[in-house]
């Protein structure tokens, strides 16, 4: 299971721009959909009730009083069930509204606002499913030249699209997931919730094993905090970070390819500039098949989110020299 919060410069959709009217990202769903030969709509909190486009663009535009032009309007959430998980439910498209019910009860409940949960009630969303998903520019198999860009990927690829308000039904409170407080909303939490959700809402345990958590999730958040680095001094750009990032999900985090990341800043540091060639070393590491995107679904539903650079040491406890090889 995997969820998280779509950030619009992060993944490089002017699409999902949040800064003015979700016009844009309403009409790039909708013209997803019908890629997909699928009808666009909507649902919400309650079973059996769609809403078209237009109702949606109307209600989530309406619901802004307080911000300020600046502020973001709305977050654009994905939730992505692995293959078996698709299976085991049939790839039913009710079961998966049921469940992003929930996941939206777990995104409410997340929220710690003024030493208070929230409650589903208090949002203001909309969620649509898509069927399919094809090859991205900076995919493995794109760039080795195995598939091409806008290929349709094999198998069940069912996902679920949410259009989430920036404010409360009210209109009294900013709900921003994209918060560095995780007091106030833990995206990790959030995912982490999600896939435990589904494991017992379907009765589904395939695939899910017993390992040492904090251990694993240090690994991960350190791999994610060095592609920031890396970024944010400039050795690498946007597609490179996010070819890495795809790379240590196939990989399942393990040991030997955040090691080699982890050689790789050291010697792009030293060298002020990052070698090509390394993209080749990290796909040779040895990846981890406990935790690797399909037999883990725990692991598929982190998301990372980036890092404010000046508590990079701290947050990690990490030392001058950089020394966390594991």
């Amino acid at each position: 299971m995997y969820s998280k919060v779509i950030d619009p410069e992060r993944h490089g959709k002017v699409e999902y721009n949040n800064k003015s009217s979700v016009k844009r990202l309403v009409n790039y769903l909708a013209h997803e959909a019908k890629e997909d030969e699928q009808e666009i709509l909507f649902f919400n909190r309650e079973q059996g009730v769609y809403y078209e486009s237009d109702e949606v663009m109307s209600r989530i535009d309406f619901n802004v009083k307080g911000l300020k032009e600046s502020d973001d309007k709305f977050y654009s959430l994905l939730i992505s069930p692995s293959q078996d998980e698709l299976k085991h439910i049939g790839n039913s498209h009710s079961s998966l509204e049921d469940f992003a019910r929930e996941c939206m009860v777990n995104y409410a409940n997340n929220y710690q606002v003024k030493g208070k949960t929230l409650a589903e009630s208090d949002l203001l969303w909309y969620g649509t499913i898509h069927n399919d998903r094809t090859y991205k520019g900076n995919d493995e198999k794109v760039v080795s030249g195995e598939k091409r860009q806008g290929d349709k990927k094999d198998g069940l690829n069912t996902h679920i699209h949410i259009i989430v308000s920036a404010r409360d039904v009210s209109q009294k409170i900013v709900l921003n997931p994209q918060t560095k407080s995780t007091k106030r909303f833990s995206q990790v939490n959030w995912a982490e919730a999600n896939a435990e959700k589904f494991q017992k809402m379907f009765d589904f345990e395939k695939g899910v094993t017993k390992f040492k958590k904090d251990d694993l999730y240090k690994r991960i958040r350190r791999c994610e905090y060095i592609v920031n680095d890396l970024r944010n001094k400039g050795y690498i750009n946007k597609d490179q970070a996010q070819r890495i990032e795809n790379i240590s999900r196939e990989k399942g985090y393990s040991r030997e390819f955040y090691n080699e990341l982890n050689r790789s800043k050291r010697n792009a540091d030293k060298n002020k500039g990052f070698d090509s060639s390394t993209f080749e070393k990290l796909r040779n590491s040895k990846g981890d098949s406990l935790h690797s995107q399909v037999k883990q679904p725990i692991i598929r539903s982190l998301y990372i989110p980036e890092v404010d650079r000046r508590n990079y040491k701290k947050a990690n406890h990490l030392e001058e020299n950089n020394r966390y090889e594991m």
